[in-house]
Parts: C-alpha cells; sequence; structure tokens
C-alpha cells in the first residue's frame, strides 16, 4: 500500500486530526486481508511537522523519489 499525498487543511493543522487519521489509515490497511507488509509514503523534505508525524506513527525515512521533486520516502513495517 501507497499513501499518496497525505494532507491537512492549513486551517486544521496542529489539531491532532492529521495524527488521528494517520493512525485510523494505518489500522484500516493493517486489518485488510490482502495486505502487503509494508506501508509507503512521501513527503516534501523541508515539511518538518509531517517528517515528525510519520516518524511517530513508526515510519522509517528510506531516501528520496528519483522519479519526484526530490520528496522524501518513508515506510511502516506492517
Amino acid at each position: 500500500y501507497w499513501i499518496y499525498r497525505y494532507m491537512i487543511d492549513g486551517h486544521h493543522q496542529g489539531k491532532g486530526y492529521g495524527k488521528e487519521a494517520l493512525r485510523f489509515i494505518i489500522e484500516e490497511i493493517r486489518n485488510k486481508p490482502d495486505r502487503t507488509n509494508v506501508l509507503m509514503l512521501s513527503f516534501d523534505p523541508k515539511n518538518e511537522q509531517a517528517r515528525q508525524l510519520y516518524v511517530k506513527a513508526g515510519f522509517e525515512e528510506i531516501g528520496v523519489m528519483p522519479w519526484s521533486a526530490g520528496e522524501s520516502v518513508a515506510k511502516l513495517n506492517l
């Protein structure tokens, strides 16, 4: 599974919505019978808030996407 463009509207950032929604998404994927063992996502490496959110959720930053504008790639082993 891959999470594409995970975003929270700027007016609602810092309220815990991103953290709670990400937790929900991870659990939903974890409970799917057809899931793989890895969940991937990418983010702007200059976005430190996003980086910290993903690290706290258990994602490990693994590099940069060569086909994008330098987005960082992170994975979560399910």
